[in-house]
């Protein structure tokens, strides 16, 4: 007669709720003034504030086809050539999700601050009707439970576009006379900043345009000599 010991039954792991593999969520420590409930972990596991789940970006260079080595004009008087020959265009853009907001301060909650896109304006970047707003009715010395990040509320997406004209004028061997002129943020677009975060201030919510984050559109000549 054999015995054998069986080993022992593996207990359950309990298990955490899954979170975006996109989404980067440190864990934060919070001030005195409002600790974290072990039961609303989710004021403290939050996206990073440098989350940015969507983001387009594309270069592009394109050489027009006149001039020698090319396929229009290739054989023509050589002044021509000089004149037509050796342009290209060059660009770069980039579209890219908002950075999240971040709320360091405490606060109540009474519905959702998230809005739609065509509602959003720079006067009122979300709802600000679900924050108590109230000096007098603000959370002191207690256990937070609402979040430091939403993930749907943003700060204003990033959209620009830099273009360039760019003439080689070939001198010699190995002398090249170049001519670049660049349009950054060639279509003008904005970059606001974030709103106004301060739940008790009367700007809150609101997005100062004359702080614009971006450079408007900028327009540059340069001229350089390559040997």
């Amino acid at each position: 007669m054999s015995a054998t010991r069986r080993p022992p039954r593996a207990q359950p792991q309990p298990q955490r709720p899954a979170r975006p593999v996109s989404q980067h969520a440190p864990r934060s420590r919070q001030s005195t003034k409002c600790l974290p409930h072990h039961r609303h972990t989710e004021s403290i596991f939050r996206i990073s504030d440098q989350d940015v789940p969507h983001r387009i970006a594309f270069d592009w260079i394109y050489q027009l086809p006149f001039g020698d080595g090319r396929k229009y004009l290739a054989n023509g008087h050589p002044v021509l050539g000089k004149i037509v020959g050796g342009w290209e265009v060059t660009g770069a853009w980039t579209l890219q999700s908002g950075l999240p907001l971040n709320l360091t301060s405490d606060y109540f909650l009474t519905g959702d601050p998230t809005l739609s896109s065509d509602q959003q304006t720079l006067q009122r970047w979300f709802n600000t009707a679900a924050f108590v707003t109230a000096s007098a009715a603000q959370p002191v010395f207690h256990l937070r439970t609402n979040p430091i990040r939403f993930p749907s509320l943003r700060a204003p997406r990033q959209d620009n576009v830099d273009l360039s004209l760019i003439k080689d004028t070939k001198i010699h061997e190995n002398q090249v006379l170049r001519f670049d002129a660049q349009a950054l943020n060639a279509f003008n677009h904005p970059l606001f900043p974030a709103p106004n975060l301060s739940v008790t201030a009367a700007q809150f919510g609101v997005i100062s345009a004359s702080t614009q984050a971006n450079y408007p559109r900028r327009l540059q000549l340069e001229l350089k000599y390559i040997f």
